[in-house]
């Protein structure tokens, strides 16, 4: 079986309750969990938020409102292919992606008691509809808000009840831990209100980990038969290229003959193309680009663990002596992190220099920071999810909208066009008189290109032109000439 196509991938939800200053203990948490795919609720991210957790794409939806609050958000580790699904629900908040055949969701459906103050319309659990109407197998994940007795709270509320008497008319399976996802800092009583909705997905039982600085605990579980292809980004490993075994397969393999017409010209740049590319699979290797954050000192682990601890002491006893405790080694923690990371930062800073470009690669990444990516488009054939469609799709627009729709010509205009055409076509151009490129004019012209700029359509780098043999410049030259 492929190494890369597990038979599982590894789902995570959780209500963060402000995940802002949480993300350093969250990545250890995903890291040592090996989580795939890792639903929030409660983000509380404002709109200039730093949402990005290393090795993790993000699709979010944050909360516009005065009181910033709520927030949802879906990361995806970056060996996953996913798309963005558009959804639009009222009252709750939801963000959905696609992996594989499946549709996963999380969502945030405030408490009864904040709805008034936020404005939020009544839960109204038939606005799932929106998000299991969009695919065979749906997952919905998240803090719903909902006590009732059927998924181990010890009451029913309005919101449970409704819940309740939708999921009767449908088929769809409520997934719940056997344990409280909920211990509320004021003492009140522990609740699940954590769920899983399911419609037709293979998963395991749901599990609670006793991690993570919240009032919610996390649970994870996996999805079985899931069809979700994992990937793994691959570059070509220049400096551990054999350069002088790159010319010598390329020089065999190009035969340099007279063109004669258009289409043996498109045929043999089509061949030197793949040519050049068959020497690159034979001569340069690749490397796998692999995510490796810096894991959190064992001081501080350790401190997690005793956290966690007294925590789980609080959930079992409501004993406010080791609420102060746990909450007094979170706010330790909390600052040992900060302190790590302006450590971590401060070290990168004095690492860079001009030499090695490492300061202008930092500023372009700050610079990109709050970079956005393109939400779900409605083409003229439907919802666009990926990005190449989206390219196409703002080119069919571009090109639209720029065609001109009177007609300016006229019958004497376009018989001066023609005539013109004519003329030029049938003049005698004495080739003698043109003075045709040498290889050295190709050679020079290559040596300018810069090596890391973007390559063109047929995706040949820069710093391949700069190793191509002599023989591959005459191809060239020979083209070059064949097309005047």
């Amino acid at each position: 079986m492929d190494k890369n196509n597990k038979q599982y991938i590894k789902i995570s939800y959780w209500n963060a309750n402000s995940l802002k200053d949480k993300k350093t203990e969250t990545l250890e948490f995903l890291m040592n969990n090996k989580i795939d795919i890792f639903l929030v609720s409660e983000t509380k991210y404002s709109q200039n938020s730093n949402i990005n957790i290393q090795g993790y794409n993000c699709v979010n939806k944050n909360r516009i409102a005065d009181n910033i609050g709520g927030g949802v958000a879906i990361y995806v580790a970056k060996n996953i292919q996913y798309n963005e699904i558009a959804v639009d629900t009222k009252t709750f908040e939801s963000v959905a992606v696609k992996v594989g055949d499946i549709i996963l969701a999380s969502i945030y459906n405030t408490p009864d008691s904040s709805k008034y103050k936020n404005k939020v319309p009544p839960f109204e659990p038939r606005e799932l509809e929106k998000i299991f109407g969009l695919g065979g197998k749906v997952l919905i994940c998240g803090d719903f808000n909902a006590k009732h007795t059927n998924w181990n709270c010890f009451r029913n509320d309005g919101q449970g009840i409704k819940l309740q008497q939708y999921l009767n008319t449908t088929d769809f399976t409520l997934e719940y831990p056997n344990r409280h996802t909920l211990f509320p800092s004021s003492g009140a009583a522990a609740s699940t209100v954590d769920l899983t909705i399911n419609k037709n997905s293979n998963i395991s039982t749901l599990e609670v980990f006793n991690e993570l600085s919240s009032d919610h605990l996390p649970v994870a579980f996996k999805i079985y038969k899931h069809n979700v292809q994992k990937i793994e980004k691959k570059l070509l490993d220049y400096k551990n290229a054999d350069w002088s075994k790159f010319r010598n397969t390329l020089k065999k393999s190009i035969v340099i003959t007279d063109l004669k017409s258009i289409d043996e010209i498109e045929e043999k740049i089509t061949s030197l193309t793949h040519n050049i590319n068959e020497a690159i699979t034979q001569t340069i290797p690749t490397r796998i680009i692999q995510h490796t954050p810096a894991k959190l000192p064992t001081d501080i682990k350790e401190l997690i663990k005793l956290r966690n601890k007294c925590r789980s002491n609080f959930q079992r006893t409501r004993d406010d002596f080791w609420r102060t405790v746990k909450n007094r080694l979170t706010n330790i923690v909390n600052k040992k992190i900060l302190n790590h990371n302006n450590e971590q930062w401060n070290n990168k800073l004095s690492k860079l220099n001009v030499r090695d470009h490492s300061l202008w690669r930092m500023a372009r990444a700050l610079k990109d920071k709050n970079k956005k990516q393109i939400p779900v488009l409605h083409g003229t054939r439907g919802l666009i999810f990926d990005d190449s469609s989206k390219a196409n799709a703002f080119a069919d627009v571009f090109e639209k909208v720029h065609q001109l729709t009177l007609d300016f010509g006229s019958t004497h205009h376009d018989k001066v066009i023609k005539n013109k055409c004519r003329e030029i076509k049938n003049r005698d151009i004495n080739t003698k008189e043109i003075d045709f490129i040498c290889n050295k004019e190709i050679t020079d012209a290559v040596k300018t290109l810069k090596p890391k700029k973007a390559p063109g359509l047929d995706n040949i780098q820069n710093i391949i032109l700069k190793n191509l043999p002599s023989k591959a410049i005459s191809q060239l030259k020979q083209i070059l000439h064949s097309c005047l």
